[in-house]
């Protein structure tokens, strides 16, 4: 799960003493850390290092007596520099993230739990990587009487702060389809047909499908040598998963179908590069995940490398493992994946029982 693997837990134990020693306007700060802190989705090969684009590096900083009130805390993230962006010479990192701070307590079976008593989500900011110390903040986090209850701050407090950096995701394409879903099958005004292999035909409209899909785009206007051709023949696909394929492109809605050919028709759109299509049956088979069928889901994912398929998968079998681990669906990863996918299975799943879960503001 991106959010998982994009999250760093600072651990600052015995903060009285910090409380106590560093006085107003002064600052300790964290190590350096990556986000995300691993790299699932490289190819074979590829350095698991800060070299890539979709590294970034951060440093926090908290101002234990307050940096301009106090008896605040102050809390800032801070953008560092990574050698792809000198490289490329980049220098501004938008982002929005959360961040917040927490007690850590062990019970009484020495088993260590997080919770969060205070969080901020920052608006979308933008770090100045051409600065010495670019960083984004909070002057009053939160109130150190938050932290030491009726003012005693010398009170042992094992504090931890948690900071998520999300994914930058681009607003969602907004299609319109109007009236096109009667056309879907009507033989009015068609100029193409389709050949499948089992011998069956469908006809339908050039300007529709290359008006909702790149992948027909091409075919049908992009020079392909079906650019000319009344019939295209289509090899290695079932005529149900085509149908329906081609229903969403007239509709903008998906059919009613069993799980394995919601699977397969989500195989032939990544393939076919629709990525609406997809994201509309992640959000579909996300209703559907259950313990019988969380490997499958899981596995075309990792097929495919689509990562809201796969948060999906992940963030289930992390939510249900007391079932999970028990169940024939890891039994079937086992026996069918990669050593790197249950890797991921059981870092994301292990580092979920470390982090305090975010509340939703």
């Amino acid at each position: 799960m991106s959010e998982i693997i994009n999250t760093f837990v600072w651990e600052i134990g015995s903060f009285q003493d910090y409380v106590k020693s560093i006085r107003y306007g002064k600052y300790i700060q964290s190590q350096i850390f990556r986000i995300p802190q691993r790299t699932f989705n490289k190819e074979q090969g590829e350095e698991d290092d800060d070299s890539t684009d979709s590294t970034t590096l951060w440093r926090l900083l908290i101002y234990p007596n307050g940096y301009t009130a106090s008896n605040h805390i102050s809390l800032y993230l801070e953008a560092i520099k990574t050698p792809y962006e000198i490289i490329k010479g980049i220098d501004k990192r938008h982002q929005i993230y959360h961040i917040g701070i927490g007690i850590s307590n062990t019970s009484l079976n020495f088993r260590l739990s997080r919770d969060l008593i205070h969080q901020r989500t920052s608006n979308k900011v933008t770090f100045d990587l051409s600065k010495e110390s670019p960083s984004w903040g909070f002057n009053k986090f939160i109130s150190l009487d938050s932290i030491f209850p009726v003012g005693d701050k010398s009170k042992k407090v094992e504090l931890f702060i948690q900071v998520t950096i999300l994914d930058d995701k681009p607003v969602e394409k907004v299609k319109y389809y109007g009236q096109l879903e009667k056309w879907f099958e009507h033989e009015n005004f068609t100029d193409v047909e389709f050949i499948l292999d089992c011998g069956s035909r469908i006809k339908a409209h050039r300007i529709i499908l290359a008006s909702n899909s790149e992948y027909f785009r091409n075919m049908l206007q992009g020079g392909w040598k079906e650019q000319h051709m009344k019939s295209i023949p289509i090899k290695e696909t079932r005529f149900e998963i085509f149908r329906m394929i081609l229903y969403y492109l007239y509709s903008g809605k998906l059919m009613d179908t069993s799980l394995v050919t919601l699977c397969d028709v989500f195989r032939q759109g990544d393939m076919m590069m629709l990525d609406d299509m997809k994201a509309l049956i992640a959000r579909k088979l996300k209703t559907l995940i259950n313990e019988d069928i969380w490997d499958e889901i899981l596995l075309l994912a990792w097929e495919t490398k689509d990562l809201q398929l796969k948060n999906i998968g992940l963030e289930y079998a992390m939510d249900n493992w007391e079932r999970v681990k028990k169940g024939k669906g890891l039994t079937r990863l086992f026996a069918t994946c990669f050593v790197d996918h249950l890797e991921e299975l059981f870092f994301v799943t292990n580092k979920r029982s470390e982090i305090a879960k975010w509340r939703i503001i």
